[in-house]
């Protein structure tokens, strides 16, 4: 019976072998000179396939080559299932998934179900790039950097074009970050160029310093604290304006002989001129001119009196 058994499949299923080809079919047809294995189902039936040896992703993981076998395939049962394939060309298995048509983000767009993402299942980089060239690199410790691959921060972004940066807008008004100038005519609005610069908040939460100010130098610059007060040139301002530095407000420019500071009921800051004239004085109406008659004593010239009292003595 069972040497029965054997001719009936010989006959059914013929292997047919040429030099190296190697053809599996019912015809007994040549096997394709460029496939070292040609498995034909023509004639079959019901039709046949081949099966591929099935594992779980466990079994996958363990498997331990004991020569190279880039390109060995196994379909994986659980998990991401699907056929995997070896790309390493050394005794450890590198596996890649096979991913079907459907599985994969086409060109014309995928319809989505809310269950899709783009990215790596290891700890490699994940690299945007147009025109051959690497435009986002996403790390995979988190990091983003644009024009650069290397970004240290949460987010980079590095340009050598001048007035490159961030920019936010609603098509006419429009907010710009920009890194140091790198250029004659570029500008930003912090430093001058070919500076860099910092915009930071130093603290914990409601404790911070707001502060913008030369990268050399965070004490130098510009800081509002907690409190609201603001420092130019001093890290921890003691007014609601503490300044440190020589200060030059131009529309309170004097003239030559100098002025003083006035200010009004409003609290607005001005200025009176001094008149040059060594004989005058600042009148209560806060102009320069000379002592009124009778109304002060002469240091040097005396007084001409008309009688009455001195006032009493403050004592």
């Amino acid at each position: 019976m069972k040497k029965h058994l054997l001719v009936v499949l010989f006959l059914l299923f013929i292997v047919f072998t040429k030099a190296q080809n190697i053809g599996v079919n019912t015809s007994g047809a040549t096997p394709n000179a460029a496939a070292l294995l040609d498995i034909d189902a023509t004639g079959t039936s019901p039709k046949l396939g081949l099966l591929i040896p099935r594992m779980l992703a466990s079994e996958k993981a363990a498997i331990t080559l004991t020569a190279p076998a880039q390109g060995l395939v196994v379909y994986q049962t659980d998990g991401v299932q699907g056929f995997y394939y070896n790309t390493s060309t050394t005794t450890t298995p590198a596996w890649s998934y096979l991913s079907p048509s459907n599985a994969g983000w086409t060109t014309a767009g995928n319809t989505l179900t809310g269950n899709e993402w783009i990215g790596s299942i290891n700890a490699f980089d994940w690299v945007v790039k147009t025109n051959s060239l690497t435009r986002m690199t996403v790390q995979s410790g988190g990091n983003v950097g644009i024009g650069t691959t290397g970004p240290a921060n949460k987010l980079v972004v590095t340009t050598s074009t001048s007035n490159d940066g961030i920019m936010c807008t609603d098509g006419t008004r429009w907010m710009k970050l920009l890194g140091g100038t790198v250029a004659t005519g570029s500008f930003n609005g912090i430093v001058q160029a070919n500076d860099n610069a910092i915009i930071y908040s130093g603290g914990t939460l409601g404790t911070g310093a707001f502060t913008i100010a030369p990268w050399a130098s965070g004490t130098s610059g510009f800081r509002m604290d907690n409190n609201g007060n603001v420092g130019i040139g001093i890290s921890a301002p003691a007014q609601a304006l503490h300044v440190v530095g020589t200060e030059r407000v131009s529309t309170l420019a004097s003239g030559a002989s100098g002025a003083i500071l006035t200010s009004n009921t409003n609290g607005d800051i001005g200025k009176t001129n001094f008149s040059g004239n060594a004989n005058q004085v600042l009148l209560g109406n806060n102009t320069f001119g000379a002592v009124p008659t009778n109304t002060a004593w002469s240091l040097t010239g005396g007084n001409t009196l008309t009688g009455g009292t001195l006032p009493a003595s403050p004592n």
